[in-house]
């Protein structure tokens, strides 16, 4: 199982991502959507170790076995499309190599060498039939049959063919490889309907784990199990394919906008508050700094007291604000307004009073 956590990523002062985990084990199919620009690319790359987050951390196995298939080939494909198909099979393709040796080695050797011989025959073709090393070339040519290939095309050099039919052998390649984790960028992209289609079988069967970047809603539909969108922030899991996803990500919006609503109230609300009580004598000379921004009102507070006659305090006062001390206190009557019940407030060796009857605790600006 891969596992990425909090992941973040920058370019420049640009901001990529922030905090996006993943988890690819067995039987998961995950597509991965956003705009163009937002880093599926950048987040494929650091999932496999090309790149390396700015913050967070991967986990790979080292026993894990993981295919990638970029937008673009980044390496040079040697041999016809079946020679190529079947490296993806390296194993089996190995053994079978080392049946033919031992296959020569037992026609040279005399009777008492051979024992040790056979003995070494019969343990490789029995793992080699335990992969399905004399079905795997059938195997191969079914893989590139399905992905547009005739009968002659597979034999043709692959150097030969174009950027689109090459990026189909590896493709093939990798589907023959059967890896623990399949990541695809884009791989319908050089594909016609009827090799899409036969894909999306394919795909909706693996018994590994899968994550792909597609615009095609249909593929999505057909492949994935979840999706997650990346909005040029963070990012946002959902379970199903893409009409899931559609349904589930407008409920999600109409969350967020009913949420920046109620704030939105929350705002004027406190707004009015200060209006009311703007000039109130008894409370002392108040004056607004500034506007609600961000969650934040800054008030600007002038206190007299005996020991500390015309300090100026600049406090920030909060909609979710806590009292962060204990002791209760009452100001001395005698020789100024009252002001009511204030508590201490302390924070990092600081100390400031707070009013009760404000309503809203306060913290130093």
């Amino acid at each position: 199982m891969l596992t990425a956590t909090a992941l973040t990523k920058a370019h420049g002062p640009r901001h990529l991502f922030r905090d996006v985990s993943i988890q690819l084990s067995s039987g998961r199919r995950i597509a991965l959507v956003g705009g163009n620009g937002v880093g599926k690319t950048t987040l494929i790359e650091i999932l496999l170790g090309i790149q390396d987050p700015d913050s967070g951390t991967v986990h790979r196995p080292t026993n894990l076995s993981v295919g990638y298939l970029p937008q673009e080939l980044q390496e040079e494909l040697v041999g016809s499309a079946l020679e190529v198909t079947l490296q993806g099979a390296a194993q089996i393709v190995a053994l079978e190599r080392r049946l033919v040796e031992l296959q020569e080695q037992l026609a040279a050797v005399d009777n008492s060498d051979k024992d040790q011989a056979l003995r070494e025959y019969g343990e490789t073709q029995s793992r080699f039939e335990q992969l399905g090393g004399y079905a795997i070339e059938s195997e191969a040519h079914r893989v590139l049959a399905g992905l547009g290939f005739d009968s002659e095309s597979v034999y043709r050099d692959v150097r030969e063919l174009s950027g689109g039919w090459q990026v189909r052998v590896a493709l093939a390649k990798l589907l023959l490889a059967e890896p623990d984790v399949l990541i695809l960028d884009e791989p319908t992209n050089h594909l016609d309907v009827d090799s899409v289609t036969w894909l999306e079988e394919q795909l909706s069967e693996w018994p590994g784990a899968i994550l792909f970047v597609s615009h095609d809603r249909d593929f999505i539909d057909c492949v994935a199990n979840r999706v997650i969108e990346l909005d040029g922030r963070s990012s946002h899991e959902y379970v199903g394919g893409f009409s899931e996803f559609v349904e589930s990500r407008e409920v999600r919006v109409a969350q967020v906008e009913a949420a920046a609503a109620h704030q939105n109230r929350k705002f004027a609300e406190t707004e009015r508050f200060i209006e009311r009580f703007r000039y109130m004598a008894k409370r002392g000379r108040c004056r607004v700094a500034s506007k609600p921004l961000l969650g934040l009102i800054v008030f600007k507070f002038r206190i007299r007291s005996n020991c500390e006659r015309g300090s100026n305090f600049l406090y920030r006062a909060g909609l979710r604000g806590s009292l962060l001390s204990s002791k209760t206190q009452r100001w001395d009557t005698a020789t100024k307004p009252s002001l009511g019940k204030f508590r201490w407030l302390s924070k990092g060796g600081e100390k400031w009073p707070s009013w009760v009857q404000m309503g809203l605790a306060r913290q130093p600006f």
